[in-house]
């Protein structure tokens, strides 16, 4: 082999080892590519699940928030249903109290007149109409008008239970109640009969009356005091006053 030939046959070798090596790093460089694509898939495989499982999350939150929006409409029906049941019950149970005090106005309750285990209704009657005879107090066909009598709550010894009376005519009442000062000397008290809403507000408003200092008056569920009319609000138990204009209109009422 001549000297040329051997020159170029060396210049061959080169070559092919540097395009071998060449090759060798062209695979090596699909082979890393490779592994980053299939990286690049696992990576978006995974984050597609992480995608769908967040939708799906969301999903969830959507629909609990849309039955806790329906939750929150069901509750503010309910509540506003609630509201109106509870105005419509304060409602009735003002115009039951109202009742009550009109079916009790010809009433009077009688305090301590003696007690006996074995009284009859006659014999209650019987005792209210000798106590009102000896006040020398007219009487209505003798009788002073009355309906009824009765004994309030069960027999106690050393107690005298009051004794309720329902006249025939609120005049009589009346009368009655305006002679409550010589019935007094005998020991024994009168009182008008109320609803227990009303003898709340009226034992609340007394007990205001006093704690201000100054005189007043109490006429069924109103106090006037300075010119001024209070009322009870047992809801929020606070005492209300009307306008000074109203209080002299308010109390002329109550003696008509």
């Amino acid at each position: 082999m001549s000297d040329v030939q051997a020159k170029q046959f060396s210049q061959m070798y080169d070559l092919l080892q540097s395009l071998n090596a060449r090759s060798l790093q062209f695979e090596q460089g699909q082979a890393r590519l490779l592994t980053s694509v299939n990286e690049i898939k696992e990576n978006q495989k995974l984050m597609q699940e992480e995608v769908a499982d967040i939708n799906k999350r969301l999903h969830v939150v959507e629909t609990k928030t849309i039955l806790l929006e329906t939750k929150q409409q069901e509750y503010g029906v309910a509540g506003q249903a609630a509201d109106s049941l509870r105005s419509e019950n304060i409602a009735l149970r003002e115009r039951l109290d109202d009742m009550e005090d009109r079916s009790r106005r010809n009433n009077v309750i009688f305090y301590g007149i003696p007690d006996l285990a074995s009284e009859t209704w006659s014999d209650a009657e019987q005792k209210i109409t000798s106590l009102l005879s000896e006040r020398s107090l007219p009487s209505i066909s003798g009788t002073f008008g009355i309906e009824r009598s009765h004994r309030l709550g069960a027999f106690a010894a050393n107690k005298c239970r009051p004794i309720i009376v329902q006249f025939s005519s609120f005049k009589t009442r009346d009368l009655i109640l305006s002679c409550k000062m010589q019935i007094k000397t005998v020991g024994v008290t009168v009182s008008e009969d109320f609803s227990f809403a009303t003898r709340l507000a009226r034992r609340k408003l007394i007990e205001f009356g006093k704690s201000q200092g100054s005189t007043f008056k109490l006429r069924f569920n109103k106090l006037y005091q300075n010119n001024n009319c209070y009322t009870y609000n047992p809801k929020k138990t606070e005492y209300v006053c009307q306008p000074r204009s109203n209080a002299l209109k308010e109390m002329l009422a109550c003696f008509h």
